[in-house]
C-alpha cells in the first residue's frame, strides 16, 4: 500500500508531467493552494472527495494514481483521449486482458 510521500510523489510527477503549477492546479481542482502543497509533500493523507478533485484537475482517476503497477506509457496515453474514448481503450484493455490469461 503507498503511504503519504509515495503518493505526494505521484501528484507532483503527474502535475509536473502536465506543466501545472501548485497554483493552477488548485484552481482546476477546486482545492486550496496550501492543500495542494501538503498533498506533495505528503503531509497529509487526502480523504476521497478532495482526492477526487485532485484527481480530475490531474486529468486522471484515483485508481490509475494509487495503482502500485502501471505503466507510465498507457496511462499518458489513455489520459489525452477524450471520456468517451478512454472508456473504448478500458474495455479493449480488459478484453486483450482477458484473452492473455485465458492462454489464447
Amino acid at each position: 500500500m503507498l503511504n503519504a510521500k509515495e503518493i505526494g510523489k505521484r501528484l507532483l510527477g503527474r502535475r509536473h508531467a502536465l506543466g501545472l503549477s501548485q497554483e493552477a492546479l488548485a484552481a482546476v481542482a477546486r482545492v486550496s493552494h496550501e492543500t495542494v502543497r501538503r498533498l506533495e509533500h505528503g503531509a497529509i493523507n487526502p480523504n476521497l472527495v478532495t482526492f477526487g478533485k485532485i484527481a480530475e484537475g490531474l486529468q486522471t482517476t484515483v485508481p490509475a494514481l494509487l495503482a502500485e503497477k502501471v505503466s507510465e506509457e498507457v496511462i499518458e496515453l489513455v489520459v489525452g483521449l477524450p471520456e468517451h474514448e478512454q472508456e473504448i481503450v478500458v474495455v479493449m484493455l480488459r478484453a486483450l486482458s482477458n484473452h492473455v490469461a485465458a492462454g489464447c
